[in-house]
């Protein structure tokens, strides 16, 4: 009975496996002949630092899973990755937010060198530590977003790279993205362009790759021009001249931030897989919701796990009703037969897989479940895609990411 890993997001600071209920699922992947076992686990994140050791990765599942009843030559995997946070792998880290590190270190009892601060922190208990980040951090996301750490490390390089030379583990998975990933995590103290550029600069700086600041402002220039301020054109996507009460420039940059840090990279992480021949499978989630979220984030990052886990609102119409039950079997299908078209379950369209000469989606909406192509945006996300160094292309954020856990010793 294949087992089912999964691994929370939280943007590298917060989550919990027990705010997923797997109930549901497991109860369709018996339903519809195909059982799956569940796992989960809770793992460090934050100023309690994110494991690099084989507690967090596939060898550690793999030579654990027998305690759960699982063969590890038969156990697929599924990860759920955070958004904006996720993607914000930089080599920046350290200087940008030294200042917040000395307050922190201070506040803990740790004021010193370098080196003796690190010891003191991590001899530190945990209360200590958390007090300390919750006084001195008031946004506390922002500042555990990964770092580059060189050959060995857990981000040797900027992704986009690593894809370039083929470094990644060729399997088959599936990655997508939502209509509005940007919404959540724009200020909506965007009120000019000026604020706008600053927004961008600050996000992007300082440069990586060998790239000047002179070169971020060149590349924030075409960006500028290329994401003109209309709101029918800004995110959330298909809400026309409406502003939601904000400064047109808050839907400009959301659509800016949602293709710089999620829907670019998805992209161009799966165009090279396809040109790698591995058998990748795209989506575009576009389900409106309907729990009462704030119109003004459109289909907002990680919507999508309500329907995997069968979590909707009495609210929510049949058509989103009817779509979460075809979101898991798509899931359990790839999951038990890495093909999410196995014809179990309930009916639902071939999904097509994403190839060099076949570049096409599954757009996940209730009411028009249909693949389409991967052009939306295209000018845009092409010059974004080809400039990955100025612009911090790093991990590749999707919402639900599935593939097989080969055993290696």
């Amino acid at each position: 009975m294949p087992r089912f890993p999964w691994v929370y997001g939280g943007g590298f600071w917060g989550g919990a496996s027990l705010r997923f209920d797997s109930g549901d699922l497991v109860a369709q992947s018996v339903e519809r002949g195909t059982p799956v076992v569940f796992v989960s686990f809770n793992y460090r994140v934050g100023p309690l630092g994110f494991p690099q050791g084989n507690e967090m990765d596939k060898k550690g599942l793999l030579n654990n899973i027998a305690a759960f009843g699982g063969d590890p030559e038969k156990v697929l995997g599924a990860m759920f990755m955070s958004g904006y946070a996720a993607t914000s792998t930089s080599n920046h880290a350290r200087s940008a937010n030294e200042k917040h590190w000395a307050k922190f270190a201070a506040q803990a009892g740790c004021a010193d060198t370098l080196l003796n601060a690190m010891d003191c922190l991590r001899a530190a208990d945990t209360e200590t530590v958390m007090d300390a980040v919750r006084a001195v951090m008031p946004d506390t996301t922002r500042f555990w977003w990964p770092s580059i750490d060189g050959e060995g490390g857990l981000m040797p390089d900027l992704p986009s790279n690593i894809w370039a030379a083929g470094g990644y583990t060729k399997v088959p998975f599936i990655a997508g993205t939502h209509l509005d990933d940007g919404t959540q995590f724009t200020p909506t103290a965007a009120g000019n362009e000026l604020l706008v550029r600053a927004a961008l600069t600050v996000t992007q700086s300082p440069t990586v790759d060998g790239h000047t600041d002179a070169e971020l402002q060149s590349a924030i220039d075409e960006i500028l021009a290329l994401y003109p301020n209309d709101p029918a054109l800004g995110s959330p996507y298909g809400t026309g001249n409406e502003t939601f009460g904000l400064s047109p420039q808050y839907k400009r940059l959301a659509a800016i931030f949602g293709d710089i840090n999620i829907h670019s990279q998805r992209r161009l992480w799966q165009q090279y897989t396809s040109d790698a021949s591995v058998p990748p499978y795209g989506y575009l989630f576009a389900d409106p919701p309907s729990d009462g979220t704030d119109p003004m984030f459109g289909v907002y990052h990680s919507l999508d796990v309500q329907y995997m886990f069968h979590n909707l609102t009495d609210a929510a119409p049949k058509s989103s009703v009817r779509l979460s039950e075809q979101v898991v079997d798509y899931w359990l299908s790839f999951v038990t037969s890495l093909d999410p078209n196995d014809g179990l379950g309930t009916d639902r369209v071939e999904w097509p897989v994403y190839t060099g000469d076949n570049k096409v989606l599954m757009q996940l909406v209730g009411a028009n479940l249909m693949s389409i192509p991967d052009d939306y945006r295209l000018e845009q996300i092409e010059y974004l895609d080809w400039n990955p160094g100025i612009l911090h292309h790093q991990l590749c954020s999707t919402s639900v990411l599935f593939r097989r856990f080969r055993r290696t010793n």
